[in-house]
């Protein structure tokens, strides 16, 4: 043992003294304490205590206990008596916990007999157990859920390239999607035509809806990838594809007649009719049905009345030659002639503004006509060229198929199987939402009772 410090107060020192010893006479107290307790039992007259009492009464320290009572007459009266109710304390305490014991197997004993609604306890206590699990087990779904979102991020994060900030943004973008191909030589020399603002925009639109049919018909492939080969899943693709075309026709459709309406004030502009020279001689602000009917009653009128007067002419000059063939000495009178043909040409001269006005017009008539059966065309064109396609991508009909009623028929029949599968998919949904909505009450139900008890 190393030799015990100073204290470096002296006074503080000087006072722990007294209770300070070595421990040679540590050792001897503690031999003297334990052998007061065996003197006292072998001397005692009384009946023997139980073994535990001994052995809680007995010290750490071996020692060998005394042959003599010598060290029982040493022992004062107050520590025998202090000793004595110490013993009995362990020997009271010792027969409570006995008597706790026995009462308490008495007690269970008494409720396993006497108690009814075990059965039912259990049972609940069992649906308890198991409403738990389930809970546990919706939370541990939860978190492997999350786990594998960590691991697909992790994973990702590993697997990626590293991003080169050496280089420019020109050198990554070169990277990831590659040089443009050269323009080709004998267009360098060659400026582009001008195009004006309508050519222009119809050509973003066109790019446009060809962007969104590649992306539509890259998406619908895609589905088809992931779907396989099934059935079911190769009506749903041909629904998909005649619902597509459908909205590519209407698209197109609505993208024409949006045109016509933005051109209809300028079509004689825009098709290759020039503007007649005479200006229009009604002014009035009439409906424009008004005004055809009446310009073309005034055609038909004008028309008539120079049918008239060229007939009339016509029979004036065969007169003149069968009279003039038949009667050879009847003398030519030619101010009766000039003043016939005055009178004609007065009277055929106030209808020359609108015969040219007339004619004008049935040539802007005729080429607005042929401008519109060219347009007519072209969309009827295009719109063959939408049903090929369609043919092609929809197998709802042979190949061979080109009439209109067929595919008039294959759209009910589609858009029949359409609504039926949206009203199965329906009922489903609500098949389901009534299993949730009892689920629902079923759980609000436990809930409530779990709360009551």
């Amino acid at each position: 043992m190393p030799a015990p410090v100073a204290c470096p107060v002296a006074d503080v020192d000087a006072v722990l003294s007294e209770y300070v010893n070595s421990r040679q006479d540590t050792l001897e107290m503690r031999r003297h304490i334990a052998n007061l307790p065996a003197a006292g039992l072998q001397n005692s007259q009384s009946a023997p205590f139980p073994g535990h009492l001994l052995r809680e009464c007995s010290l750490s320290l071996p020692t060998a206990r005394p042959k003599s009572s010598d060290a029982a007459r040493v022992l004062p009266a107050a520590a025998a008596a202090a000793r004595s109710r110490y013993l009995r304390a362990l020997e009271a305490k010792w027969l409570a916990n006995a008597r706790l014991r026995r009462l308490q197997n008495e007690l269970d004993q008494l409720r396993r007999e006497d108690c009814p609604g075990t059965s039912t306890e259990n049972s609940t206590s069992l649906q308890d157990d198991d409403l738990r699990d389930y809970i546990a087990l919706l939370h541990g779904s939860r978190r492997c859920s999350e786990l594998q979102l960590v691991l697909k991020s992790l994973d990702s994060l590993l697997t990626s390239t590293p991003v080169n900030s050496h280089g420019g943004f020109a050198i990554r973008i070169n990277d990831s999607v590659g040089t443009p191909p050269d323009r080709p030589a004998e267009t360098l020399g060659q400026p582009s035509p001008p195009h004006s603002d309508q050519s222009r925009l119809f050509q973003l639109k066109k790019e446009v809806l060809e962007a969104k049919l590649s992306a539509d018909r890259v998406c619908a492939n895609r589905k088809a990838c992931f779907d396989g080969l099934s059935d079911a899943n190769h009506g749903r693709q041909q629904i998909h594809a005649l619902s597509h075309a459908k909205d590519e026709i209407v698209t197109w459709l609505e993208t024409e007649l949006s045109k016509l309406s933005e051109t209809s004030e300028l079509l004689e502009d825009a098709s290759p009719i020039k503007k007649s020279r005479y200006p229009a001689l009604d002014t009035n602000d009439t409906l424009p049905s008004e005004k055809i009917t009446g310009a073309y009653a005034q055609y038909v009128a004008s028309r008539s009345e120079a049918i008239d007067v060229h007939n009339s002419l016509e029979t004036m000059l065969n007169e003149y030659q069968s009279a003039t063939l038949a009667n050879p000495a009847v003398p030519h009178h030619p101010v009766r002639d000039s003043q016939d043909s005055k009178e004609l040409s007065t009277r055929i001269l106030r209808h020359l503004p609108f015969l040219v006005q007339i004619l004008s017009s049935e040539r802007s008539l005729l080429q607005q006509t042929v401008y519109l059966e060219a347009r007519l065309a072209a969309a009827s064109d295009a719109l063959g060229g939408s049903l090929v396609k369609l043919r092609e991508e929809s197998h709802l009909l042979p190949s061979n198929a080109s009439k209109h009623d067929a595919w008039g028929i294959a759209a009910i029949r589609a858009g029949d199987e359409t609504r039926d599968f949206v009203r199965e998919k329906l009922n489903e949904s609500q098949q389901q939402f009534r299993t949730i909505n009892s689920i629902v009450d079923t759980l609000s139900l436990q809930n409530k009772i779990l709360a009551s008890t």
